[in-house]
């Protein structure tokens, strides 16, 4: 009896042990457990939708205070240098323009004036001047005819009455020679005077042009021209609106392509995981199934930024792409 206890006893004691045994066995293998689940959780690639950008862009700036009155491209349209992107009007340059070009045509009413003046003046001293040599070469002969008759006079060999007449001929002569030379010398200095009056005229004719030419200089200059080749990337402003110097990126223009940056957006957890240098892979719609190799270069404020070299001019900033980065 008392063996039968016994042994009913080192029963019930290995039982106990066993059951310790598998016990604790099973709390020591459930943290690996945990630790393994916890360690598959942990990705080695993370897939992010992403924006192409370039790497550098080049602003160009308002060329003159005024308002937009016209875009002549868009964002993602290729521009050469020297193409036409805007055009910036000022109300103030207009009136400027349209002042200077109400003085010129003030100024070209004048030479013309004074050309059809001086074409007159110029006829008259033509008919002067035809009109004194006519009267010195009447006075000329009545001289002669008046000399000849007061040697005859003093001779008793013509009647007195008869010189008379050519003494009073060859005075009449005499003052109408001088008077129609004094016309003629009168119209020369008119020449002379409307001449110069139209050299003044054309003079400032010139100058009105220069205005002119000077003032649509300005108000071209309201014309955004693009610096360089490349692609628009972005724009400011509506047509319509009032415009300043001050905004220095009306556009700007992405010059070289050749190496890009694709920007995702990433999450605490997955911005946590990416780090610099990461590699990636970008997959791009108008590739088809070709990938680009990248590099994560920043990880700030959410935003991951994949650098990789462009092979293809139909890639351009604005296009989405798919960024794969590998996190080991």
């Amino acid at each position: 009896m008392k063996a039968r206890r016994i042994i009913t006893g080192l029963i019930a004691i290995a039982v106990f042990a066993i059951a310790l045994t598998v016990a604790v066995t099973k709390r020591s293998a459930q943290p690996k457990a945990k630790e393994s689940v916890a360690h598959a959780a942990v990705p080695v690639e993370i897939s992010l939708p992403a924006t192409l950008a370039a790497v550098t862009t080049i602003p160009v700036p308002v060329p003159i205070q005024g308002k937009i009155e016209a875009f002549q491209v868009d964002v993602g349209a290729e521009v050469y240098e020297g193409q036409l992107l805007g055009q910036i009007r000022s109300q103030a340059l207009e009136a400027v323009k349209e002042a200077a070009e109400i003085d010129l045509e003030r100024a070209e009413t004048r030479v013309q004036n004074m050309e059809s003046e001086l074409s007159s003046v110029r006829l008259e001293a033509s008919r002067a001047a035809a009109d004194a040599s006519r009267a010195r070469n009447e006075y000329d002969r009545a001289s002669r005819a008046f000399e000849r008759e007061k040697m005859l006079l003093t001779e008793g060999a013509t009647p007195r009455k008869k010189f008379e007449r050519a003494e009073a001929e060859f005075l009449a002569l005499e003052a109408e020679s001088k008077k129609l030379d004094a016309v003629a010398a009168s119209a020369e200095e008119r020449i002379s005077s409307t001449q110069r009056e139209l050299d003044a005229a054309r003079k400032l004719l010139d100058g009105k042009s220069q205005d002119v030419e000077h003032a649509k200089e300005r108000l071209g200059s309201g014309d955004v021209l693009s610096p360089v080749n490349g692609v628009v990337v972005a724009r400011r402003g509506q047509p319509g609106d009032d415009v300043h110097p001050s905004m220095t990126d009306l556009f700007q223009i992405a010059s070289d392509l050749s190496l890009m940056h694709a920007v995702a957006e990433a999450n605490p957890t997955q911005a946590n995981q990416i780090k610099q240098g990461h590699s990636a892979m970008i997959s791009i719609a108008e590739l088809g199934a070709e990938m680009l190799e990248g590099t994560v270069i920043k990880v700030e404020n959410g935003k991951v930024t994949v650098e990789f070299g462009n092979p293809n001019p139909a890639i351009k900033p604005g296009l989405t792409a798919q960024v794969r980065i590998r996190l080991t």
